[in-house]
């Protein structure tokens, strides 16, 4: 009887071991689906903000031009990303990250809108404002345009952008920039051009006249890395 009984008992045992593994399995599968919806969620959410706020830079600089200054005299020095005291800016109401300025409150870009491999690399990190390319077909392509940048984005927010932002994907993938873009070490502080050359924004016929999307980088910046633009001034 209690051999009977001692056998029953292990049977339960087994039977419950399976059952407990086969639930964690569920759970696990389950967890899995969740963390890469969870994913996709994340990147529409983080098109959203990096758009949003790209136009609070870009509303806070009309404001400032309808107070009476030049594009030249609108700084963007800030806290966090240096170099940009622009000499033609000599009161606070001219600069878009002062509260007496454009009041724009400066967003650091998390690390996890980031390619992190790309890492050291100059604009990785940090917004970059450049007066050394011309977006085509805004305004007149031979004057380079003033245009805020966040170099280095995951291709996954990359192309949640462009949906965001009603520009194709081509293929699913974000269009390519076929020529250089001048490089992000190259800021803007009140002089366009500077240094020269001007480079062109060199993308696919369906994205040529928008003024915000994202693309590929195929030689400079590297190939397979990720760009977004927003025009603040066409010229």
């Amino acid at each position: 009887m209690r051999s009977s009984e001692s056998g029953n008992a292990l049977i339960y045992i087994l039977i419950g071991v399976t059952l407990f593994a086969a639930l964690g399995f569920a759970v696990s599968q389950s967890n899995r689906g969740n963390n890469l919806a969870l994913t996709s969620e994340r990147s529409k959410l983080a098109a959203a903000e990096i758009i949003e706020f790209a136009n609070t830079v870009g509303a806070a600089t009309g404001q400032i031009r309808l107070r009476g200054f030049a594009d030249t005299a609108v700084s963007f020095e800030n806290d966090f990303a240096g170099g940009y005291a622009n000499a033609n800016c000599t009161d606070d109401i001219c600069k878009i990250f002062h509260i007496d300025g454009g009041a724009v409150i400066y967003k650091t870009p998390p690390a996890e809108w980031l390619d992190t491999t790309q890492t050291g690399n100059p604009g990785y990190g940090v917004w970059v404002v450049s007066g050394n390319n011309t977006a085509e077909q805004i305004g007149d392509d031979a004057t380079p345009d003033l245009i805020l940048f966040l170099p280095y984005v995951r291709q996954e927010i990359c192309k949640a952008i462009n949906d965001h932002l009603g520009v194709t994907n081509p293929s699913g993938e974000p269009p390519e920039e076929a020529d250089t873009i001048k490089s992000y070490a190259n800021i803007f502080t009140g002089a366009y051009g500077n240094p020269t050359p001007v480079e062109t924004l060199d993308l696919p016929a369906s994205v040529r006249g928008a003024r915000a999307a994202c693309f590929e980088g195929t030689t400079t910046p590297p190939a397979n890395t990720y760009h977004y633009f927003h025009v603040l001034i066409a010229r």
